[in-house]
């Protein structure tokens, strides 16, 4: 988990190297597919749930609808079977949490859930921490004596609408990015979407590897040494391509600290002041 620091301005620009206070940017890996692969019964069983029928018509409907929907192509049938089972499981185990009335959130069908859990690793990759050693990057121990009560940076209007990453791994990019935008909104007073594509395809020498992985530090120290375009002037692709040239990135960042691991402290005193970006391996 870190924040990130605002640049250094001018004394005709607004703060000169505040830490402003953002919301937490997460970074699911391997979240939803896990489900599938769960013997539906078996589940039912251990959790105690209430056991609902599902009709077998409705499911192979509710596939096709599915297939077409999400532009799905199986080269054979017993593929095409293969994926039905998946899906089958995700659907029962979906609408089974929807019919439970104590559940205070509903889930659905995505364009994941005829995928096995291993497909859907190797589909959104986050490499593993290394260690970086960089004047910038510091492991800070925060205060504890703030207490702002309740913020919701997105009814403040400081949050994007949330992104679609696609088949490229690179959820590293948007958890950055994500956090970078509503530093920008903090400073600016506007919302600005700032590019994953340049991320994916222009970071490679600070450890990153496009659709293959990377992760949110490396993210930052690319943004400090070269600052990060638009999104409408660096569109996102979902695939790895060639770092474009040339076009404006003036916005940048002053650098990003690492809260403590594990610090619940430390991470709720900087949620109310900083910008914080999480990494979440939610197939644990």
């Amino acid at each position: 988990m870190m924040f990130i620091q605002a640049p250094r301005r001018s004394s005709s620009g607004a703060c000169c190297g505040v830490t402003v206070a953002l919301f937490v940017v997460f970074c699911f890996v391997g979240a939803m597919v896990c489900l599938t692969q769960v013997d539906f019964a078996q589940f039912q069983a251990s959790m105690g749930i209430q056991v609902y029928e599902f009709d077998e018509a409705t499911i192979q409907e509710e596939f096709l609808a599915y297939t077409k929907k999400f532009k799905k192509f199986y080269y054979t049938s017993e593929e095409k079977q293969a994926r039905f089972g998946l899906f089958s499981n995700a659907y029962k185990l979906i609408n089974q949490h929807n019919m439970d009335l104590t559940r205070t959130f509903d889930m659905e069908i995505n364009q994941f859930a005829d995928m096995t859990e291993e497909e859907y690793h190797s589909y959104f990759a986050l490499n593993r921490r290394r260690a970086i050693e960089s004047s910038f990057r510091t492991v800070k121990r925060v205060n504890k004596t703030l207490n702002a009560g309740e913020i919701d940076w997105d009814e403040l209007g400081h949050v994007a609408p949330v992104k679609n990453q696609g088949g490229c791994g690179s959820c590293w990019a948007f958890s950055a990015i994500g956090a970078v935008e509503t530093l920008h909104s903090l400073n600016a007073g506007k919302m600005v979407r700032f590019s994953e594509q340049e991320l994916v395809d222009c970071s490679w020498d600070y450890g990153n590897m496009g659709c293959a992985g990377g992760w949110m530090d490396d993210a930052f120290r690319y943004i400090v040494d070269h600052g990060i375009a638009s999104e409408e002037d660096y569109p996102y692709k979902g695939y790895d391509s060639t770092c474009i040239q040339g076009i404006d990135r003036s916005f940048t960042i002053g650098g990003f600290t690492d809260i403590p691991n594990q610090d619940n402290d430390a991470m709720l005193d900087a949620l109310q002041k900083q910008t914080i970006s999480v990494a979440v391996d939610a197939g644990n």
